[in-house]
């Protein structure tokens, strides 16, 4: 299996470049895109994400994805641990009104239970 080739955003701005130059001297999508070793679903997936971006844009657009993609995973841990303590509290609770409920029906449990 072969492996896939990582781009940076400054090499994928600078490849549309190449590709818009190319397509402005009368080539076609298709040769433009194979002159600079890409195939037409990137170029046009890259272009949606990177057209009109300037190379240190690219950068920082990519810095801020892999920041917020932190961001997003630090809120659903802090939430799934929020919704344990949640939990948590609800077992007590609910145990608490077990003990209660038959602390009143039988006496000799009050005893063992008394704090």
């Amino acid at each position: 299996m072969v492996k896939a080739k990582k781009y940076t955003p400054e090499q994928i701005v600078n490849i549309l470049r190449q590709i818009e130059v190319g397509i402005a001297n009368s080539k076609t999508h298709p040769i433009a895109c194979c002159e600079v070793g890409i195939t037409e679903q990137f170029y046009y997936r890259w272009r949606k994400e990177y057209g009109g971006l300037k190379v240190d844009q690219a950068k920082r657009l990519k810095e801020l994805e892999q920041d917020n993609g932190k961001l997003q995973l630090w809120l659903e841990e802090t939430i799934e641990a929020g919704q344990q303590v949640t939990i948590a509290r609800e077992f007590c609770t609910t145990l608490n009104y077990i003990r209660e409920k038959s602390l009143e029906k039988k006496p000799l449990l009050q005893a063992f239970f008394k704090t």
